[in-house]
């Protein structure tokens, strides 16, 4: 994969932003590719936020701490809502490297973006036991987003968030390794799929480009990118959903 060759695919088919542009990645999975295309996109595109919704890692060891450090300075502000592979290691690694780390629920600005979320209370070690979806359901209702001034849902899983408040018009979250944009309620949820490839280090590179209006944090634009070797496609969604544009792609 030629990264800077995609990165520059990638932003001639979003075009010029309509509104604070982000960039949201998740499940990277500790895949090279994946981490170097983000830095590309920062350095090619006018980005004003990567939001990250967690499982940068595998188990969140020393081994990856390393990694981190060599593949996650990105030049663009970051917001990392940790997934059930990150572990404190991970979140202290993101910290030190610049990333404000959703650590615990709580809402940040960060480059003028409001953004909301907590980390995933799933902890994947190896021969532990498996994800669990009712332990983040029961997490769920008992931590609520906030009511109030508008701001953006970061989370790994959808099923952390019980419900999404009324002033909320997004919510970004991964876990899932297929791409989905759907809408609840006024809110659009996006899950780009996973950067780190549908199966481990196999698969596309998958992320998704979000304009948005500020300060109502709504979407002007949505672009899911998938990027397969040398063909690199980049979608358009309609923010009334429903509406999907041609799409670019190239090889």
């Amino acid at each position: 994969m030629n990264v800077v060759r995609a990165a520059r695919l990638v932003a001639e088919a979003c075009g010029p932003p309509r509104g604070a542009r982000l960039l949201h990645v998740t499940d990277l999975h500790n895949r090279p590719p994946a981490f170097r295309l983000v830095s590309a996109l920062c350095r090619t595109m006018a980005l004003r936020l990567v939001v990250t919704t967690g499982d940068l890692s595998g188990l969140g060891g020393p081994v990856e701490w390393a990694m981190l450090g060599a593949l996650a300075r990105w030049d663009t502000p970051v917001v990392f809502a940790p997934g059930n592979h990150d572990s404190e290691l991970t979140q202290r690694r993101m910290h030190g490297l610049g990333a404000e780390v959703l650590s615990a629920p709580r809402l940040v600005t960060v480059a003028g973006v409001r953004v909301w979320g907590y980390p995933d209370p799933n902890r994947t070690v190896l021969f532990g036991d498996g994800y669990s979806p009712e332990l983040a359901r029961e997490v769920a209702a008992k931590v609520r987003p906030p009511a109030g001034d508008p701001y953006v849902i970061a989370v790994h899983s959808d099923r952390m968030v019980a419900a999404v408040p009324p002033s909320v018009r997004l919510m970004l979250c991964g876990h899932l390794h297929d791409p989905e944009v759907r809408l609840a309620g006024d809110a659009v949820i996006v899950r780009p799929g996973a950067a780190g490839g549908t199966n481990p280090w196999s698969g596309p590179v998958r992320a998704a480009v979000v304009d948005l209006d500020l300060p109502a944090h709504a979407p002007l634009g949505i672009w899911l990118v998938e990027i397969d070797g040398s063909r690199c496609s980049v979608d358009e969604v309609g923010v009334r959903l429903g509406e999907r544009g041609e799409g670019q792609e190239q090889g």
